[in-house]
C-alpha cells in the first residue's frame, strides 16, 4: 500500500433492501449507505464465461481504510464513476496500517 495519499477517489457503498411490489412479493433495491475514500487499482479486463456466453468483465481492487464498526460484505455494491460494481472478494490487509482490499467487477 502506498499510503493514505493514494486514496484519491470516493466510492459509495450500497446495501440491499427489499421493495414491495403492488401485487405481493418484493425485489432487491440498493440504497446508498456510506462514502469512503479509496485507492482504485485495475483488477482485470478479461473474458469470463457468464451463462454459457462470453462477456467482457471489468474490475477493480478498491483499497479503503479500516474503520471501526464497518465491515464490507459481498451483498453490497460499490458505486464508482457512475457504475455499480459487485463485490466478489474482501480481504483485511496489513497489521499496522489496517485496510480492506475489495475486489469488485462490473459486467453490464
Amino acid at each position: 500500500m502506498s499510503g493514505i495519499g493514494a486514496m484519491r477517489d470516493k466510492v459509495t457503498f450500497k446495501v440491499p433492501t427489499r421493495e414491495q411490489q403492488p401485487g405481493g412479493g418484493s425485489f432487491p433495491v440498493y440504497a446508498p449507505d456510506r462514502e469512503e475514500w479509496t485507492e482504485v487499482l485495475p483488477y482485470s479486463s478479461q473474458r469470463d464465461l457468464v451463462s454459457d456466453q462470453t462477456a467482457l468483465v471489468d474490475g477493480f481492487r478498491f483499497r479503503i481504510r479500516w474503520v471501526p464498526g464497518f465491515v464490507p460484505a459481498k451483498d453490497m455494491l460499490i458505486e464508482y464513476n457512475g457504475r455499480s460494481y459487485a463485490i466478489n472478494g474482501i480481504e483485511e490487509r496489513h497489521q499496522r496500517r489496517r485496510y480492506w482490499e475489495i475486489k469488485a467487477v462490473y459486467n453490464g
